[in-house]
């Protein structure tokens, strides 16, 4: 395994660290979950632990705007998330949110653009649940691949 840094991670505020083999995960709590369209999602997750540092500003909360489109994967090769395991990790999330667990959330290359003028929201372009022990998902989010 080799170190890469992760400059996204210290964009988003997501725990800015040296990672290992690309993607580092916190807990977090699932606050909602709004799945009303099949083409646009908004999850809001709040710190598992009483630490606001998790998160960029000290947030208390951040927004994720979560717009799957396939035309944006097209291209890439490996593709990060297909619709079938967005969707699972959607109901990953919203499972979480019912009854009340913690969660691992994360990012995968650059996972989340910050979104101007609103410091506690950004955006994804698709989740996947990763996961080396099957007991204890993980959510990833993608924004843009390498």
């Amino acid at each position: 395994m080799y170190l890469v840094v992760r400059a996204s991670l210290a964009l988003s505020g997501f725990v800015a660290q040296a990672l290992f083999a690309g993607g580092t995960s916190v807990p977090v709590r699932v606050l909602e979950v709004n799945a009303s369209s099949r083409e646009r999602q908004t999850v809001r997750l709040a710190p598992a632990a009483a630490d606001p540092s998790v998160f960029p500003g000290s947030c208390a909360s951040v927004t994720l705007v979560v717009a799957y489109r396939r035309s944006h994967w097209w291209r890439a090769t490996g593709t990060p998330s297909t619709p079938a395991q967005h969707a699972e990790a959607l109901r990953v999330l919203s499972v979480a949110q019912q009854v009340g667990s913690a969660v691992q959330f994360g990012v995968m290359g650059q996972g989340l653009s910050a979104t101007p003028g609103s410091p506690c929201q950004f955006s994804s372009h698709g989740l996947q649940v990763i996961s080396e022990n099957p007991s204890v998902p993980v959510v990833y989010s993608f924004f843009k691949w390498p």
